[in-house]
C-alpha cells in the first residue's frame, strides 16, 4: 500500500466518524494545505493560521482568525500560538527592512501576556524600535476584537547574509 492510499484510507475512516466540530476542523486544515500550495503563504505555520498581513514603512499588521486549532488544553489560545504571530509580524517586518542580501532571524524575544483571549480574530501591529547594520529592535502589541490589548512583545533581531 502506497502512503497515499493509506493516507486516503485512514482519512475516510476519521471523516466517517467524526462530528460536525471535528469537520470544520479537518476542512480548516485542508484549506490550509491549498494555500501552501498554491504560494499563498511563505510558510505552512502562516497557511495554518490563516495569516492576513498588511505591510507598510516600518510596520506590518497581521490578522489571524482564532480558530480551534490554537486551543490549549483549557479550551482557551495557547500563549505559543501568540508568540508564533508576534514573531511572523516581527521577522515579516524585520526581513522587509533588511538588506536584499541579507535576513533577520530572531535573538530575543520578550512577551507580556495581559489579558484573556475573547473574540473572533487577533491582530498584532509590530514596528521597528531600532534599525542598524546587524541588529534591528522591534515592538508588537496583540489586540483582541474589541480592541483590547492582550499581549505586548519587544524583539532583537540578528541581521545576517543570506
Amino acid at each position: 500500500m502506497t502512503k497515499k492510499d493509506f493516507l486516503l484510507q485512514k482519512f475516510s475512516q476519521i471523516i466517517a466518524e467524526t462530528n460536525d466540530k471535528d469537520l470544520a476542523l479537518i476542512d480548516s486544515i485542508v484549506d490550509s494545505l491549498e494555500r501552501e500550495q498554491n504560494g499563498a503563504n511563505r510558510s505552512y505555520i502562516e497557511a495554518f493560521m490563516n495569516v492576513e498581513e498588511q505591510l507598510e514603512d516600518d510596520a506590518v499588521t497581521i490578522s489571524i482568525p482564532i480558530t480551534p486549532l490554537l486551543y490549549n488544553p483549557l479550551g482557551i489560545v495557547h500563549g505559543g500560538m501568540i508568540a508564533t504571530l508576534i514573531d511572523t509580524a516581527m521577522g515579516t517586518l524585520s526581513n522587509e527592512a533588511a538588506p536584499l542580501d541579507k535576513v533577520a532571524v530572531t535573538t530575543q524575544l520578550n512577551i507580556h501576556y495581559l489579558a484573556a483571549i475573547k473574540g473572533n480574530n487577533l491582530t498584532c501591529h509590530a514596528t521597528i524600535t531600532h534599525k542598524g547594520s546587524r541588529m534591528m529592535v522591534l515592538s508588537a502589541v496583540v489586540e483582541r476584537d474589541d480592541g483590547k490589548k492582550v499581549a505586548t512583545a519587544s524583539s532583537n533581531f540578528f541581521v545576517i547574509g543570506k
